[in-house]
């Protein structure tokens, strides 16, 4: 499996608001799946996360109706093009898929914000 150490991106965009007890962000992938690992210095340690559920492009069939959600992270595609585009993730789509990326205080803001826009159209 691949890894890409990618906490210092994160820490480069986010800086305070990411959780203090993180010291490491991992993206991690092989032939088949895509993993981010999470490690704290408090328990537990080392969390993983299956990036599967995570769906990007939506295939349509002849008839124009939804057929596919294609992955996110395609692990066909090379590791470092997988890594930024989980970087480059909204705020909000990170707080809603990879749990103890931000401190509590700052996921609640984010959720607040994005809610806001969503209902003040």
């Amino acid at each position: 499996m691949q890894k890409l150490e990618i906490y210092d991106q994160f820490k480069k965009r986010f800086g305070d608001q990411l959780n203090p007890t993180l010291y490491s962000v991992k993206y991690c992938q092989s032939e088949t799946k895509a993993v981010i690992e999470l490690n704290f210095s408090i328990e537990p340690k080392l969390t993983k996360i299956n990036l599967d559920f995570m769906g990007g492009e939506i295939t349509v069939d002849e008839d124009g109706k939804d057929k596919n959600i294609l992955p996110l992270f395609d692990p066909e595609a090379d590791v470092v093009d997988n890594a930024k585009r989980l970087i480059e993730l909204d705020d909000y789509s990170l707080i809603s898929c990879i749990d103890g990326l931000f401190t509590e205080e700052e996921a609640n803001k984010i959720n607040d914000v994005h809610m806001k826009k969503m209902y003040n159209k």
